[in-house]
């Protein structure tokens, strides 16, 4: 791992820590002036080296748009704040830590959640003051706002302590709506099932979708060559990939009795069943294209439905011809 030219070791001695701003999520501020806890981080200690001018400290607390609030102090910057800031409202600690960080011109800056404390519209306006600082230094945010990492070149998503989703804002927000779909579908699909079964029992078992579809589905595999006395059994599989998925029918498929389909029947059925012409499907192809061209979402929804046929139809006719190879 690397730190701009340097390694993580390098930058991890002593010598290189002062590379690394860091602005922790329990900060502390000393009961001391407020220009003086943002020039904590100065090396004032060390022999010849001299100490910030005050400009450097302002300019510090003006990215972290803690300057607004100094007209209310009565001594401005040299107001002293009770231990641990005691004075100091959320918000304001939380600028004076990260005008702490900035003043120290850090090649790496760490922000831990650094923004909880104030308002949405103050968060605006310091991510836009710390853009352009941010654009020439390594940057690492950690937030529960979605807002505070918006600008990000990479967005890493935790859960428990492991990532479980990694890329750019819109890729993420492409997940959450191919998810979001998804859900609805499946919701309806179950909705739908659960209103059917308020029907009495039809040849012994429960009226679901994926049955029916399987009637409607039996002159197509009939068509597609598996004998009119398998047609039911190899219809209600293309019911359940339609309805469901295809990894959902090939499970059932597998699990078939020996007799229930003949070897030319699941040969032909193993090739059917081989596509993405179903309604999951379907919520990505709407969740994902209408995120990509929300100007054409009415388009992508009325297509969606035409797609799943036409899907269906293909790999029917694959099977066909698989059928008549055999």
């Amino acid at each position: 791992m690397f730190a701009s030219d340097d390694t993580i070791v390098a930058v991890a001695t002593p010598p290189g820590r002062g590379a690394i701003g860091v602005v922790p999520q329990e900060l502390f501020l000393f009961s001391a002036t407020i220009a003086d806890n943002i020039a904590l981080g100065e090396p004032a200690t060390l022999p010849g080296v001299p100490r910030w001018p005050r400009e450097r400290l302002e300019a510090a607390a003006a990215t972290a748009r803690l300057d607004a609030d100094m007209a209310s102090f009565p001594q401005g910057y040299d107001t002293v704040v009770g231990e641990r800031g005691i004075t100091l409202s959320g918000g304001q600690k939380q600028r004076t830590a990260l005008a702490r960080a900035l003043a120290t011109d850090a090649r790496v800056l760490v922000l831990d959640d650094t923004l909880s404390a104030v308002d949405t519209h103050t968060e605006e306006e310091i991510l836009h003051r710390l853009r352009g600082v941010m654009r020439a230094r390594t940057s690492i945010l950690v937030s529960h706002r979605v807002s505070t990492v918006r600008g990000a070149d990479q967005i890493i998503v935790l859960k428990d302590g492991r990532v479980v989703a990694r890329g750019t804002l819109d890729g993420l927000q492409l997940l959450l709506a191919i998810v979001a779909m998804l859900i609805v579908l499946i919701a309806l699909v179950t909705l739908v099932n659960l209103a059917l079964g308020l029907l009495p029992p039809w040849g012994g078992a429960q009226v679901t979708l994926q049955r029916l579809l399987g009637y409607a589905m039996a002159p197509l595999v009939w068509l597609a060559g598996v004998p009119a006395s398998e047609a039911v059994t190899a219809g209600a599989l293309m019911g359940t990939k339609t309805v469901l998925n295809e990894f959902i029918a090939y499970v059932d498929l597998a699990q078939l009795p020996a007799d229930a389909l003949g070897a030319r029947s699941r040969l032909i059925m193993t090739y059917c069943l081989c596509g993405f012409a179903n309604f999951g499907s379907l919520g990505i192809l709407i969740g994902g294209m209408a995120s990509m061209a929300p100007e054409r979402r009415d388009e992508i929804v009325a297509l969606g439905l035409r797609s799943i046929v036409a899907g269906t139809l293909a790999t029917l006719m694959i099977g066909a011809v698989v059928g008549m190879l055999a």
